[in-house]
């Protein structure tokens, strides 16, 4: 509200910058894989619980000194 007005020339020069800016596009791109790897390791971590469980849960029993 109090800022300072700008001519129709640095409108559009901050409008051109703004359009061929590429930086935000780039890490939208890169939160979208990050959200794509964050849940196929979370369904990854779900098909693979009850298997790993009983491997360590063996695995637990096996290191177990006799006694």
């Amino acid at each position: 509200m109090g800022g300072p007005r700008l001519s129709a020339a640095g409108r559009q020069s901050r409008l051109g910058r703004f359009a061929g800016c590429e930086s935000g596009g780039t890490a939208i791109e890169y939160t979208l894989v990050c959200a794509f790897m964050a849940v196929a390791l979370i369904a990854a971590l779900e098909l693979l619980h009850d298997p790993l469980i009983t491997l360590l849960t063996d695995v637990a029993g096996m290191m177990q000194v006799p006694g």
